[in-house]
């Protein structure tokens, strides 16, 4: 098990940290919140633990154990979570590289769970220059 206990502890120590009502993950939770049509709130909590997953094993790997790999990873659970593996767990670990700012890793885990209206502009298909 490795480095994968560390992870399990700094995971738990984030949701107590998470009570205090201040922290980034309640910010990603607000903007969740104003999604149209919104997250029903267990795949919003979801999209949040799948931040603790990240921020949990970027904090072992880069204070403890710099060759840890990521419990989300090695037990699928970034698989098992809303788009985890493919929005969530990039972004912040975007964030966590120092390539970009906590408040654009927020925007692309939002912006990943944003519906493409139908036949709004989201929804038409981009076509290269010469017309396809």
């Amino acid at each position: 098990m490795g480095s994968q206990w560390l992870e399990i502890v700094v995971h738990e120590s984030i949701h107590a940290l998470d009570l205090t009502g201040e922290s980034a993950l309640d910010v990603l939770r607000q903007r969740l919140g104003m999604l149209d049509p919104r997250l029903p709130a267990r795949e919003a909590w979801n999209v949040s633990h799948a931040v603790m997953f990240a921020q949990a094993a970027g904090t072992v790997r880069r204070l403890l154990a710099p060759h840890h790999r990521d419990y989300g990873e090695v037990s699928g659970v970034y698989t098992r979570l809303p788009k985890g593996a493919e929005v969530v767990a990039p972004a912040w670990q975007a964030w966590m590289r120092g390539e970009i700012s906590r408040d654009a890793a927020i925007d692309r885990i939002v912006d990943g769970f944003r519906t493409k209206e139908k036949g709004g502009p989201q929804a038409a298909p981009v076509l290269p220059p010469n017309g396809g």
